[in-house]
């Protein structure tokens, strides 16, 4: 006959005899008896509140020059001033960024009797970035790499006519950027700079520009 089941409240007293008993006990095939009364048994376990996945605003300084493409394919540069850009985003996984936002800075661009134009060019990106750590390198250090999509919109107090190769209006680009970024310690700051350029969609003859930068700033993590 199976042993006496062992307190089992207790088991870290349990001498050899009791550990031997308890093993009788499991051999002979008993259940082992439930004390206390069950309230409730839920069908599927509580989900917590959803995983919160992070946001952040970025405030940029920008620099960078344009140039148009005229039917003879030859380049004219554009002056353009510093502006600002601010960049809205989140995270889809830990290295994976979206963003979208707006751009602001003047230009200044010859027309046709030589004189300039000051004219606003307003810019709205969408596009996604890569956050990659290198080898060896701190977990708060990242290499960014940046893929997107802007509409332009350039305005000022003259004509298509005016110019040889026409900016005005609204225009489409191909995004592209190289950077890097790193953590400032103990806050939820970071600081990046990136080079950036960009493609005008349009291929169309004179209406085809291209654009290279700068960009330093702030993002912070809400």
């Amino acid at each position: 006959m199976a042993a006496a089941l062992p307190d089992l409240g207790n088991q870290r007293s349990w001498g050899s005899s009791e550990k031997k008993a308890f093993i009788q006990f499991l051999e002979s095939g008993k259940q082992i008896p439930v004390s206390g009364n069950v309230k409730y048994i839920s069908d599927r376990p509580e989900i917590s509140s959803a995983h919160h996945k992070a946001k952040y605003v970025t405030l940029n300084l920008v620099a960078n020059s344009i140039f148009t493409v005229g039917e003879d394919n030859v380049k004219h540069t554009i002056s353009s001033n510093l502006g600002g850009k601010i960049l809205i985003g989140g995270h889809l996984f830990s290295w994976v960024r979206y963003y979208t936002g707006f751009q602001y800075n003047a230009l200044d661009q010859k027309m046709k009797n030589g004189q300039n134009a000051r004219l606003n060019h307003y810019e709205f990106p969408i596009g996604m970035e890569l956050a990659l750590i290198p080898l060896g390198t701190p977990q708060t250090r990242y290499v960014i790499l940046r893929g997107g999509v802007s509409a332009h919109y350039i305005e000022g107090n003259k004509h298509n006519t005016d110019f040889d190769n026409s900016l005005l209006g609204l225009r489409g680009s191909w995004n592209l950027g190289l950077g890097y970024e790193w953590q400032i310690p103990n806050t939820s700051f970071r600081f990046h700079a990136l080079l950036e350029g960009m493609q005008s969609i349009s291929k169309e003859k004179g209406s085809k520009f291209t654009g290279a930068g700068l960009t330093t700033g702030f993002v912070y993590t809400l």
